[in-house]
């Protein structure tokens, strides 16, 4: 089963590239990069796994080939998907998408493992969300 993961922070940026919309979220905390990177080893050791038992030719293939995962942008964190996600909220009333820069959200989506073994986190859902922290990089 595919568990949803549901990461705080401030938008620092997002945008529409061809059919593929983008956000990049600045963490609440720094720890949510080892935790990710965690959840991403042992989704490709499952799709490993998977695939090998099922003798995919295309892993064979692919599996001497370094594919650059799609997750972290320095210190942001990097959604993409290809479904309009849902904006709640207050959120909801955002007309462009630089109306979002700055807010603090909560962004619900998933780790994906493509064919050829990259990862990415879809995103599907954006609510508004209340900060634990007393800080903000965009006072």
């Amino acid at each position: 089963m595919n568990k949803p993961i549901r990461i705080k922070g401030w938008i620092d940026n997002t945008y529409k590239e061809g059919d593929k919309y983008v956000l990049k979220l600045h963490p609440e905390y720094s720890q949510i990069f080892d935790e990710i990177e965690d959840l991403v080893s042992l989704k490709k050791f499952e799709f490993e796994q998977l695939k090998s038992l099922e003798g995919d030719p295309l892993l064979q293939k692919t599996k001497d080939f370094v594919y650059r995962d799609r997750i972290f942008d320095d210190s942001k964190i990097i959604f993409e998907t290809i479904r309009k996600p849902k904006l709640n909220g207050e959120l909801s009333r955002v007309q462009r998408d630089e109306e979002l820069i700055g807010k603090f959200v909560e962004v619900i989506g998933h780790i994906q493992i493509l064919k050829g073994g990259n990862a990415f986190i879809s995103f599907h859902i954006v609510d508004p969300a209340i900060r634990s922290f007393n800080l903000d990089p965009y006072p």
